[in-house]
């Protein structure tokens, strides 16, 4: 159970002139104060203050304590150089922790609550690091991420420049966190219409996606997916069909192997499919989910609900939602949609089609109510 809080006007008069406090979060002048059973926090305002609390501070608010108090007179070389030791390993662990916490919200798309959090993390990088350390490009990622969320552009434009800055000026970079700055600069881009702009951040996002992950990965999909969106908002089909191609084949291959690793005999197997499935982040799944309908929705819209692209595309958001959302209810439907597709393009006989319909009887023994079978 959290801590209580309580949120107090300020009083002003407290402090020396020259020393008024200034908001944890924003950097403006403070008008009220957090109050916890540990420490107290200023903020610009009581909207910021809970903001923040809710974001990140009824979590670290006890470690905070020892790290916002003011360092005690300690005589000896020694004993100072143990404390600050101390406070620079607990920032560390408390920047980890922030960061996983923002990429929660982020993958919820909580995105007021992830800003206080990476907030806190980037406030901790700089004390540690300094402003041109690789160490503050992620908490950067994160808050270009959640301004974006926020439809604040030039914020995001100012983290997201920020970070581009010291990526270009450090060689230890590792190409997972160019591709991220890439894709965000680019949604950034497309956000604005600024297609051309865009395209040229996700191909460099596919790039070193691939360099990380490989080209056939799910992760790198995503690059794909978004880069076909640009060539369709520019009335570019022949491209944008191309692209959404890549994403359904990459998720297809990925998925099928599921599939195939769900049905061999083998002690271990189930253990395997779950470890894949469990190491998809929340934000990867719902991402994955609507590149897979945006691609049936185009395809259908394009090329007529009975094309066998159509039907590919149906049977992928099949097994997605079977195997990866646990939902054999939509699975089946979208399952009804490929075997229709493939019995008009190829004939219910065919070895994919009966293949479609082989999937499509296990999705209905698990749509079936257990009190039912």
């Amino acid at each position: 159970m959290a801590p209580e809080f309580s949120i107090d006007p300020l009083n002003l008069l407290a402090f020396p002139r020259n020393e008024s406090p200034k908001c944890e979060l924003t950097g403006v002048s403070a008008t009220v104060q957090l109050v916890t059973p540990y420490c107290s926090l200023f903020y610009a305002n009581e909207a910021v203050a809970e903001q923040s609390w809710y974001g990140i501070i009824q979590k670290i608010a006890h470690l905070l304590a020892p790290l916002v108090a003011p360092a005690p007179m300690i005589g000896t070389k020694d004993e100072r150089t143990k404390r600050n030791k101390n406070v620079n390993m607990s920032k560390r662990s408390l920047i980890e922790f922030c960061l996983a916490e923002s990429a929660n919200h982020l993958s919820t798309e909580k995105f007021q609550l992830a800003v206080p959090a990476a907030s806190q993390a980037l406030k901790f990088s700089l004390e540690l690091e300094g402003d041109m350390s690789i160490l503050v490009v992620e908490p950067y990622l994160q808050l270009g991420q959640a301004s974006l969320g926020l439809k604040r552009y030039s914020q995001t434009q100012e983290y997201l420049s920020l970070a581009k800055w010291i990526v270009m000026n450090t060689e230890e970079c590792s190409d997972l966190t160019r591709s991220r700055l890439h894709q965000l600069l680019g949604q950034l881009q497309s956000a604005q219409g600024q297609f051309d702009t865009a395209k040229v951040d996700f191909s460099k996002c596919v790039y070193f996606s691939s360099r990380f992950y490989g080209a056939e990965s799910i992760q790198t999909s995503s690059g794909y997916f978004r880069l076909g969106d640009c060539f369709q908002a520019q009335g570019n089909v022949e491209c944008a069909l191309a692209l959404f191609d890549k994403v359904i084949d990459v998720w297809y291959k990925f998925l099928s192997n599921i599939h195939l690793m769900s049905t061999q005999e083998g002690t271990n197997n189930g253990a395997e499919v779950s470890a894949i499935v469990n190491s998809l982040s929340e934000e990867h799944v719902t991402d994955g989910s609507h590149q897979i309908a945006r691609v049936l929705e185009t395809r259908g819209r394009l090329l007529g609900g009975e094309h066998i692209a159509t039907g590919e595309a149906a049977y992928t958001l099949g097994l997605f939602q079977f195997f990866l959302l646990g939902n054999p209810t939509e699975a089946e439907t979208h399952m009804l949609t490929a075997q229709q597709a493939y019995e008009v393009q190829l004939g219910a006989q065919h070895t994919s089609t009966r293949h479609v319909a082989n999937v499509l009887t296990l999705v209905k023994q698990h749509s079936i109510p257990m009190e039912d079978q």
